[in-house]
């Protein structure tokens, strides 16, 4: 969630660089908008369902977070404006799929329309908790199962309300990209 943010503070600094532009407002606000982009699926789940996430899903993380769609959707932005802005489109809009696959929530489905299967990195496939394993990968049957097992309701409040390594790293994220930022200003 606040990661998004970090990351777009990150690559605004990146592409000011990388392809020497200047660093504005507009820029920073532009990367805002596509780290957060694959997220414009939660009004949606918020009027189905009153809420996002927990032990039942809905809309959130199903179309919109699959990585596929995006390539077409990147070549006609690159029509319309240009290369250097599908790169920063493309770019903030993989990075939130990137980090929504390990950290909080159930993962992403990487391949669909081919696969509904959802992967996540560092995660136990039974509990759907932090673990070393490298991925774990469930059908959608079997991770509406494991969501209604060991989903958690009240996953804001335990996340980001309390002491919770993944508010610590999202947190450390944003603090990465402030510092970049100010290295870059002054």
């Amino acid at each position: 969630m606040f990661n998004h943010l970090g990351l777009a503070l990150i690559t605004s600094v990146t592409f000011s660089k990388l392809f020497h532009i200047e660093l504005t407002p507009i820029l920073i606000l532009l990367n805002v908008v596509f780290n957060y982009f694959p997220d414009i699926d939660i009004p949606v789940e918020l009027m189905q369902r009153g809420r996002i996430g927990g032990r039942e899903h809905g809309f959130h993380r199903e179309f919109t977070h699959t990585p596929l769609i995006y390539i077409p959707i990147s070549f006609l932005f690159s029509s319309v404006f240009g290369f250097q802005l599908a790169i920063i489109f493309i770019t903030g809009v993989y990075l939130h799929i990137l980090f929504d696959s390990f950290g909080g929530g159930w993962g992403t489905m990487w391949f669909w329309p081919f696969s509904d299967k959802r992967y996540k990195l560092f995660t136990d496939r039974i509990s759907g908790n932090f673990s070393l394993n490298s991925l774990a990968i469930w059908s959608r049957k079997e991770f509406k199962e494991i969501a209604l097992r060991h989903g958690d309701d009240n996953w804001f409040k335990n996340i980001y309300l309390k002491f919770h390594t993944l508010f610590l790293i999202e947190i450390l994220i944003v603090a990465v990209g402030l510092l970049m930022l100010l290295i870059y200003l002054v």
